[in-house]
């Protein structure tokens, strides 16, 4: 995923298509439990994964290393946001889906 922001710096939108995308691929999931809550740990994991990561670089200063876990933590809320509304995105189509159908299954039954 980084690879992916490095190489479309210039193209935010098409970050935030694959970010969604990516989010809404996770409703599949949802039948074996992931949850919306679910997001929030995958944040703190990767801020306490790159906390960690900045704390033992030996090359940065302390004001250095707060600097980049500022940044690593917006990038990571940036990544995770997109990436919720996907999921929400997702949910909704799947809903809208659902409810279609039963829609259509009352009607036949009532016919």
């Amino acid at each position: 995923t980084l690879s992916l922001f490095i190489d479309n710096l210039d193209n935010t939108n098409h970050i935030i298509k694959i970010l969604r995308s990516v989010g809404e691929r996770h409703v599949k999931f949802a039948e074996r439990g992931f949850k919306p809550i679910h997001w929030n740990s995958i944040l703190d994991a990767i801020e306490v994964s790159l906390s960690a990561h900045i704390e033992s670089l030996q090359d940065f200063d302390e004001e250095k290393k707060l600097e980049a876990s500022l940044v690593w933590s917006k990038l990571a809320q940036y990544v995770i946001t997109h990436m919720k509304r996907g999921y929400v995105e997702g949910l909704v189509k799947e809903y809208k889906t659902s409810d279609i159908s039963l829609i259509q299954f009352n009607n036949n039954s009532q016919a």
